[in-house]
């Protein structure tokens, strides 16, 4: 009996101890991701399914969990497989808004028109580059705006041309970055920290210190910029800053830990993701009018965790570990993309709301593009799992190694660059330029030569 009474001690032990596990990982996996408001952004290449990789953190902070999670060889699966800090925005600015025409969102499963097509870049580009010394370059935030390569460092936020020339610099001195811009504005936060600054274009619109350290940002077209916080005695809040430097909304969360936030443009509704780990696994996108306090509807998701949130127009898309889920701004279910047994590696999603997506799919690299609809509209097969990719009118770009592919997202007219340094970010500034970030430098190159 008192063996028994044991067993179910242990096991019940073991059982909190996987849950904790899994509550820091998962918050880990979506605080990582650099916080240019969507973010930008990555996951690390997930090894095996959720349960697995739990295990391995467990196996490595001395935490036991049940044997059945414990399938893999924990020495076989480094720590920084799992998740990524590289950052790189996913959301990009001074594109046009579009919100999905209702009529294609309508369907709950999108029907795919995609068929793999092999990818092979038909032409080695070796066109002449601009190289920028840049000191740090890799651990800088970069976003695309206005066709120019936006970057924040420590102490200056620039904007550089395609040809690698400055077009403008301010003074933004924060130790750690966290980027957004959408529209005019452009709003840089410092991550772990309490500084949170608004631009228009290259003017400071405000300076404001938050009450708590701040975990995540967004900054709207219209200006509202979201802040995910720490707070004393909660599992985190949530602010709202108007264009104007002013606090319009608060709330905390004493229950589940908050994982990102976003705001609509137009309608300003907000949309939170809570994560609950109290019986199962479970996601809740909740719904705010930013003029009350208490949700107005919520949408829940069992046994998937949703760590970004992104809004296109009045249209959220909510990534999660397993699915991406089309979310009205009143708080209706419009889509759902499944991954099925497919590993999301990366994704970015474009202002217009169109996704690219690299799975792995049984050690296979997959390329596959979603309509801001949610509709499967083309897929391509890559060399190897990109490290890096974008997209942006009508192209697209991904990372083999040292080398970069570009074309179009239908896959025709696919051209190679091989670069001389390991590759840290890739973004595309216009239909044929290409900037890459280095540890210590960036290179624009014309991908059309």
């Amino acid at each position: 009996m008192k063996k028994q009474k044991g067993k179910r001690a242990e096991h019940k032990k073991a059982k909190l101890n996987v849950i904790a596990v899994a509550m820091i990982v998962i918050i880990a996996v979506c605080f990582i991701l650099t916080a240019s408001g969507h973010q930008s952004s990555y996951m690390r290449n997930y090894k095996s399914n959720f349960k697995r990789n739990i295990a391995v953190i467990a196996a490595k902070m001395n935490i036991s969990v049940p044997e059945s999670w414990n399938e893999t060889d924990s020495a076989d699966i480094k720590a920084e497989d799992l998740i990524s800090e590289d950052g790189g925005d996913t959301v990009n600015a001074v594109e046009p808004e579009i919100t999905p025409n209702l009529s294609e969102t309508a369907s709950q499963e999108p029907k795919s028109t995609a068929s793999a097509v092999p990818l092979a870049p038909k032409q080695e580009v070796r066109s002449e580059t601009q190289m920028l010394a840049m000191t740090n370059a890799a651990s800088n935030e970069y976003v695309r705006y206005n066709n120019l390569l936006l970057c924040a460092d420590k102490t200056t936020l620039t904007a550089y041309n395609r040809n690698g020339l400055s077009e403008w610099s301010v003074p933004a001195q924060v130790s750690s970055p966290i980027l957004s811009a959408s529209g005019k504005y452009i709003a840089v936060a410092e991550k772990g920290g309490r500084k949170l600054m608004l631009f228009k274009e290259k003017k400071l619109v405000y300076s404001v210190s938050t009450a708590e350290d701040i975990v995540r940002m967004s900054v709207s077209s219209r200006g509202d910029t979201v802040v995910v916080t720490k707070k004393t005695g909660y599992k985190g809040a949530v602010v709202v800053y108007n264009r104007k430097g002013s606090d319009v909304f608060v709330w905390n969360s004493g229950t589940d830990s908050i994982l990102d936030a976003d705001i609509s443009p137009r309608g300003r509704k907000l949309a939170i993701s809570l994560l609950s780990v109290a019986d199962n696994i479970k996601s809740t996108v909740s719904f705010f009018d930013i003029t009350k306090h208490e949700s107005d509807t919520s949408q829940s998701y069992d046994n998937c965790v949703i760590f970004d949130l992104s809004f296109t127009g009045e249209t959220l898309s909510a990534i999660g570990d397993n699915k991406t889920v089309g979310i009205s701004s009143s708080g209706r279910q419009q889509w759902m993309v499944e991954y099925a047994d497919k590993t999301l590696a990366h994704y970015v999603i474009e202002n217009s709301g169109i996704k690219l997506y690299a799975y792995d799919n049984h050690n296979v690299s997959e390329l596959e593009f979603i309509s801001a609809g949610g509709r499967k509209t083309s897929s391509l097969k890559a060399e190897i799992i990109p490290d890096y990719i974008d997209i942006y009118s009508g192209y697209c770009v991904y990372s083999s190694g040292r080398s970069i592919v570009f074309g179009r997202m239908s896959g025709t007219n696919m051209k190679k660059y091989t670069c001389t340094k390991d590759i840290h970010n890739l973004i595309i500034l216009d239909d044929k330029t290409v900037a890459a970030i280095y540890s210590t430098s960036i290179e624009f190159i014309n991908m059309q030569k």
